[in-house]
């Protein structure tokens, strides 16, 4: 019994010893792979063309669908004021033939055929027309296809400000992009340098292999973000060149330096500009102006119209018209429709609609515009101060981690201490590139909806 005890013992120590020894023999023997496979990347396409933000608006505005399409509604509406016009005018036709009648005709009187000298007949007729008096509907059409065109132009005008709008925020998306692409490359190159730090510290036996995998995670991460941000960027610039026109992508380059600065006008100056000169309330005017002046023109069919007209007509059975026998004439004549099966009331109650349906869009562009000048203010405010913000965070990452890099040389602080503040860092040079074009794209917006630069 005694003897089983002591083997009970002496394996019970031999079990402990080998416990003790065995995660230093792991250490020993585990050697982690450092190795990082390869990342080649998203490759950045060859720009068609490589534009600066006047040279991109210019470009887009020309070739832009919405533009296209609302400069021929311009032309349309003022070819319509055009014909409104003329349709005041005098109209002016003329008209000429010749006839020739058979040499045999067939008598009812005496049931034979009768054979006698063909006749031939020619004339020439010169008719006009104007109407006098028409209840005032010609003089309200015209003044509806006036305040078309004035729309279309309002029209025009808003399309040019999205469309500056949307080629801006394309244009920032590519250089914020390519700035997040330079600091993921700097992280990149960072965390390489921290996992060949700490693979070499392990292999001294002064780092573990936790500080090893840690650090690889770190390079990995950085490199999904790098592949991330070039991603992005590709996007941006395919839209871009879809905006500018271009068949591929476009490249921005930047003249001056992306910085807040004071707007030009005061906050009452640009709720009085947003509410005289925005492009959205101008065209919701136009509008309302247009169906206003449809409505009148609808309601001046309950008026008679007077209209006269003349001609003049050669008749002669010779070809030269040598002895011909001339006539003229002239009518003068007063219609009024008591009945045309409601169309009257009809056009009427349609226009009306239009006009109600118009009011209620005005006051809404109006209640909008003050809306979007509040929240755009608003953003402005947050961004400029975002950016100060950003600034000092990231002057204080920089020397937290110059601290940390320090610390972590002497040993005295975990590579979890040094990737935290790394990341802190990378975070907060994100931040600033962020509240930097925030403030552009917000500046922008602004000028949209204001219709004019600041």
């Amino acid at each position: 019994m005694n003897g089983l005890r002591m083997k009970g013992w002496r394996t019970a120590a031999m079990l402990l010893a080998a416990g003790a020894l065995w995660p230093a023999a792991s250490a020993a023997q585990v050697t982690p792979d450092t190795s990082m496979p390869a990342v080649v990347g998203i490759p950045m396409p060859v720009p068609s063309d490589t534009l600066t933000m006047q040279e991109a608006i210019t470009q887009a505005l020309r070739v832009h669908p919405q533009i296209v399409q609302a400069e021929t509604s311009v032309q349309t509406a003022r070819m319509g004021v055009t014909q409104q016009w003329a349709s005041m005018l005098p109209s002016l036709n003329m008209s000429t033939g010749a006839s020739v009648s058979a040499s045999q005709r067939f008598s009812q009187e005496t049931n034979t055929v009768i054979t006698s000298s063909s006749n031939s007949n020619y004339n020439a007729r010169l008719n006009s027309s104007v109407t006098l008096f028409a209840g005032g509907r010609n003089i309200a059409r015209l003044h509806a296809a006036q305040a078309d065109a004035t729309a279309a132009d309002a029209t025009l005008r808003e399309q040019r400000f999205a469309v500056t709008l949307s080629v801006k925020q394309a244009f920032f998306a590519v250089l914020r992009a390519q700035e997040q692409i330079s600091v993921a490359q700097a992280n990149v190159k960072l965390a390489q340098e921290n996992l060949d730090a700490a693979t070499r510290r392990q292999q001294v036996g002064s780092g573990t292999i936790s500080d090893v995998l840690q650090a690889r995670v770190q390079v990995m991460n950085s490199q999904q973000s790098l592949l991330s941000n070039q991603s992005q960027k590709r996007t941006a610039m395919f839209e871009l060149g879809r905006l500018v026109g271009v068949d591929g992508p476009a490249e921005a380059r930047l003249e001056e330096p992306l910085e807040p600065r004071p707007l030009s006008l005061s906050k009452d100056s640009l709720m009085a500009l947003a509410m005289a000169a925005s492009p959205s309330v101008n065209a919701a005017v136009a509008t309302k102006r247009a169906r206003d002046a449809s409505l009148k023109a609808a309601r001046a069919a309950w008026f008679p119209s007077l209209s006269a007209s003349g001609g003049y007509t050669i008749t002669n059975t010779d070809p030269t018209l040598s002895k011909s026998v001339n006539s003229w004439s002239v009518s003068l004549g007063l219609s009024y429709p008591i009945f045309n099966g409601l169309q009257r009331e009809s056009s009427i109650e349609s226009a009306n609609a239009q006009a109600d349906v118009a009011d209620a869009q005005l006051a809404d562009a109006r209640r909008s515009a003050r809306s979007q000048l509040e929240a755009l203010l608003s953003s402005l405010d947050v961004a400029r101060q975002q950016v100060a913000l950003s600034r000092q965070t990231l002057q204080a990452s920089e020397e937290a981690l110059r601290v940390q890099q320090e610390r972590y040389r002497v040993g005295a602080s975990t590579i979890l201490d040094l990737i935290t503040s790394q990341a802190a860092r990378v975070q907060a040079e994100i931040n600033l590139i962020g509240a930097r074009y925030d403030y552009q794209i917000a500046l922008a917006q602004l000028e949209s909806l204001v219709g004019r630069e600041l």
